[in-house]
């Protein structure tokens, strides 16, 4: 006869073994389920959204999963760029309020029952623009983010302060698998403003736990995602990546021999998608990067420097920005991993196409010795000498992008010349609706007029010098 002990014992023992298989499954760390398209976005509810019908688009498309790439809230915290290590208070009905907010949408609510939602956060979320590992409150952020994405209880996340909120989650069964890699690129990176001996985006633990899930996995596609972009290394105004950490990041990837590595990134305010224009060194092929942000908002200022300012990465065509989320979607080969394609698309807030890009799975195969591939005739071995010249990254292609001579990046900023005009209306249009300058209105219009164009002109010098620079360097190495 059972006692009444054990029998509560084996029901405490079911519980718990009930509650893991849950959490394993919740939180997406193994599942057999093999994902065909899956839909990601960032830059969503704040009192400045435009529309909240977006998710609406997204449920109809059925996706398997949903990524946040940074920014599903803008919390109204006190907060400067770059001039405070910490919130001055935490509102935390405002924190609440504001989650609650997007978890009340219609649309987004259908979204949770029917669909795994994972993801990493921006600087909204993390209560500072531009925070680093000094923000003193980053714990709290953390579980407040934990529970909007529904995190089980159990994951170590919740009660380990020495964790970021960097996840790993694998999908699929025998060569049909794909992994989702979650950085986190707040909880522990370097500050911008502090002399450190090690520019950091992700702390060591992080690190070395990114090592070991590339070291350990072998899945067909690898998708790394965060609220930065990875690739850019060429702006001056747009958030980057330390130099440092970027690189390191490569070295992994081809350390390990990854197949299928593709970055999903966020934040910007508007989207686009990225490649090198030749296959890096240490990998062997192209890395494409897929930028997609403004679910509910766009940033028109950082639209028209990225429109203006030359992009050494961008895929022309692909630049967007108005509400869009981005979707992937992957057809497998029937017989042959080798036959398999991804499909990258922008989507507009009408649920319309604004860009397509497909990738043929050998095009993300590891190669070995991948230089080797320019010594087609005498005349490429210049080629491959330019190699390690920037950022260990070149080739014909991007030489021929960086390598530009005067009349080049005149002609260049010649076919862009439509983006001033639109620059000098807005300030135009919005000097008039400003009271304050009524009386000298017209003095200021000439004005900004004119600092427009020195703009325009300044950003050209800019790019005539950094290609000049990068010619003489060439020159000087060869």
């Amino acid at each position: 006869m059972i006692s009444k002990l054990s029998l509560n014992q084996f029901f405490i023992f079911l519980y718990l073994l009930i509650s893991i298989k849950t959490y394993s499954i919740k939180e997406g760390h193994a599942s057999s389920k093999i994902i065909t398209n899956f839909t990601f976005g960032s830059n969503y509810f704040s009192k400045y959204s435009t529309s909240d019908t977006i998710f609406e688009k997204i449920v109809n498309h059925n996706p398997n999963i949903f990524i946040w790439l940074g920014n599903a809230v803008f919390l109204e915290q006190p907060k400067l760029n770059y001039f405070q290590t910490s919130p001055k208070h935490l509102d935390i009905d405002m924190i609440k309020a504001s989650y609650a907010k997007v978890k009340e949408n219609e649309y987004y609510s259908k979204l949770m029952k029917n669909t795994p939602i994972i993801g990493t956060w921006g600087d909204e979320e993390y209560g500072i623009i531009n925070g680093d590992k000094e923000n003193q409150g980053k714990e709290a952020f953390k579980q407040y983010y934990l529970d909007f994405l529904d995190t089980d209880i159990l994951d170590s996340r919740r009660h380990d302060t020495s964790l970021g909120i960097y996840a790993t989650y694998s999908f699929g069964k025998r060569d049909k698998t794909v992994r989702f890699i979650m950085l986190d690129l707040k909880y522990d990176q370097n500050s911008y403003l502090k002399k450190e001996n090690d520019n950091d985006m992700l702390g060591e633990k992080q690190w070395t736990w990114l090592e070991n899930v590339l070291k350990k996995s072998n899945e067909a596609f690898t998708f790394i995602c965060a609220p930065n972009q990875i690739l850019p290394n060429d702006r001056f105004i747009m958030k980057k990546w330390y130099a440092e950490s970027r690189k390191r990041l490569f070295d992994l990837i081809g350390k390990y021999k990854k197949n299928g590595v593709i970055f999903l990134t966020g934040g910007l305010g508007f989207s686009q998608i990225l490649k090198t224009f030749c296959p890096l060194e240490n990998i062997g092929y192209n890395l494409y990067e897929f930028t997609s942000s403004g679910l509910g908002h766009t940033n028109k200022l950082g639209s028209f420097f990225n429109n203006i300012y030359h992009n050494d990465y961008l895929i022309e065509g692909t630049n967007y920005n108005d509400i869009n989320f981005g979707q992937i979607k992957i057809n497998w080969g029937e017989k042959d991993i080798k036959d398999s394609y991804i499909e990258f698309e922008i989507y507009d807030k009408d649920d319309n196409v604004k860009s397509n890009i497909i990738v043929n799975y050998t095009q993300l195969m590891f190669r070995e010795n991948s230089t080797k591939d320019y010594y087609d005739n005498e005349d490429n071995i210049k080629d491959v000498n330019y190699m390690n010249v920037h950022d260990d990254e070149s080739c014909k292609r991007e030489i021929y992008h960086r390598v530009r001579t005067p009349l080049m990046v005149f002609k260049y900023y010649f076919t862009h010349l439509k983006q001033l005009p639109v620059a000098i209306i807005t300030t135009i249009v919005i000097i008039l609706f400003t009271e304050t300058l009524f009386s000298k209105r017209y003095y200021y219009i000439l004005f900004c007029a004119l600092f427009c164009f020195l703009v325009y002109v300044v950003l050209f010098i800019f790019d005539w010098i950094k290609y000049r620079n990068f010619r003489n360097e060439i020159i000087g190495n060869n």
